[in-house]
């Protein structure tokens, strides 16, 4: 109690303070987040710990290298940029990798290691600028019981989220996990 009557103005802080915590909206749980956002009716994934995937059906495919942690190439030949998310840079030429560049690399091959199928789905622009395929990239037994790979780099603290139009089939489940 001394040090509040030689500083009356610590306490009014503290009580400035703790009325603003208390005062947080319910949104801020990530719980309610998800409770609170509404489902487009073209998607089927309801909660962060459901899997992500677009309706339709996705193209089985093949993993030949990882290049970083958003770039694959697949043993057809074709370059696949994953689709609702960025992830740091690895270093070209005298530039340094960006911090986790490594992790996040290996953390999409350890994501292929297990030999599950691979799937990729696209939005509703197929290639970039760089004539990459854009997509949304999953693994498992079949399209409905799969396992998001943005999901995973996402909750993980790998990637951030992003949502570049026109693909934003799965910016709100993206947006949720991230």
């Amino acid at each position: 109690m001394k040090y509040l009557k030689k500083a009356p103005w610590l306490a009014a802080g503290g009580a400035f303070f703790m009325s603003l915590v208390a005062l947080l909206p319910a949104s801020q749980n990530p719980e309610a987040r998800i409770a609170a956002t509404s489902q487009p009716s073209h998607q089927k994934v309801v909660s962060k710990d459901s899997y992500c995937a677009l309706e339709g059906v996705g193209e089985a495919v093949s993993v030949a290298q990882v290049y970083d942690g958003d770039t694959l190439l697949l043993e057809d030949g074709r370059k696949v940029r994953l689709l609702g998310l960025n992830t740091p840079e690895l270093g070209r030429g005298k530039k340094p990798d960006q911090a986790f560049a490594r992790e996040a690399k290996r953390a999409v091959e350890h994501f292929f290691a297990d030999g599950q199928q691979i799937w990729i789905q696209t939005d509703s622009q197929l290639l970039d600028k760089h004539g990459r395929v854009l997509a949304h990239v999953f693994k498992g037994g079949s399209m409905e019981q799969s396992i998001n790979l943005e999901q995973t780099l996402l909750e993980s603290g790998l990637a951030w989220h992003v949502a570049v139009p026109p693909n934003l089939g799965l910016a709100p489940w993206t947006a949720i996990v991230a």
